[in-house]
């Protein structure tokens, strides 16, 4: 089931030449989701039945053509593989009418229990209901980041403390957030290109409401990485842009 949505960019999320920014492209595409979660009754609203919400664990985003304020865009969206925690989800952002692609995405999701605090098994009755598709993006290429790689040299580091505006439904910050935290970084030459037209996120370790964090930049194969990493020196992410 390839499930869509209808949406057009606001003046939230824009730049001053009118391109839409990275975290509004996140935004557009996890609303989406959640839509399809919904229809597939695994949505916010079904948590207190289901015991079920579902966790972004890694993106990888190509933009083609950046769509700019006022386009009518269709967002589309569908479930592929799975392991036993793990739910694949591809994206396309297209023009409504000409039905040109100027986005895609592929990101991993899994599956988690907020009471137990603790990441569920995706079973067929999970994922059926989300009528998964064949199509895949990328021509089967590992596009996903998977935390092992480090940044070859520190260029700069800046600390980072969440604000309650940042937080989601289970009181982690929105995986949208990372971005606009990973750009703030970048020093002023690096951030004079941005938006990039390709990205990538890895998530390992969630950043509660009081969590004190340090953000690092530098080059991982010259690419644009930032490092985010808890009190602990414990990884929490790894953003890289290009």
């Amino acid at each position: 089931m390839i499930f869509k949505s209808e949406q057009k960019p606001g003046i939230i999320g824009i730049g001053p030449d009118g391109r839409v920014s990275n975290e509004m492209l996140m935004e557009m595409m996890v609303n989406t989701a959640s839509e399809h979660s919904d229809a597939a009754g695994y949505g916010i609203n079904d948590m207190k039945r289901t015991n079920i919400t579902f966790l972004l664990i890694d993106w990888y985003v190509k933009v083609d053509k950046r769509p700019v304020y006022g386009d009518k865009l269709e967002v589309c969206t569908w479930g592929r593989d799975i392991s036993r925690t793990i739910l694949n989800r591809d994206f396309e952002i297209r023009d409504k009418q000409s039905k040109e692609v100027l986005v895609r995405a592929s990101s991993s999701w899994v599956a988690f229990e907020p009471d137990k605090r603790k990441i569920a098994r995706i079973t067929e009755e999970i994922y059926e209901p989300f009528g998964p598709e064949t199509k895949k993006l990328f021509d089967g290429k590992d596009v996903f980041l998977r935390g092992r790689e480090k940044i070859d040299e520190v260029i700069l580091t800046a600390p980072f403390q969440p604000k309650r505006d940042r937080l989601d439904v289970v009181g982690h910050v929105h995986n949208t957030a990372y971005m606009a935290i990973a750009e703030d970084v970048l020093p002023d030459e690096v951030y004079e290109k941005v938006p990039f037209d390709e990205f990538r996120i890895h998530y390992k370790k969630e950043i509660g409401r009081d969590e004190k964090v340090s953000c690092a930049y530098g080059l991982i194969d010259g690419k644009h990485s930032v490092s985010i990493t808890n009190s602990e020196g414990v990884e929490n992410a790894l953003i890289q842009m290009w």
